[in-house]
């Protein structure tokens, strides 16, 4: 029993690394989207002045 509790516990951590990673991620393409939208209103500024 002892070899399946240690392979349950290293099964939740590896899951938690990916869920842990995918957020980062999201967080990533979050930022990326509001740099894209700044940029936006920014032509958009540029070309109104």
């Amino acid at each position: 029993m002892r070899g399946l509790g240690k392979g349950i516990r290293e099964f939740k951590d590896a899951k938690d690394n990916v869920k842990n990673e995918l957020e980062e991620g999201m967080k990533q393409v979050d930022k990326d989207q509001e740099i894209r939208d700044l940029r936006k209103q920014l032509d958009q500024q540029k070309q109104q002045g």
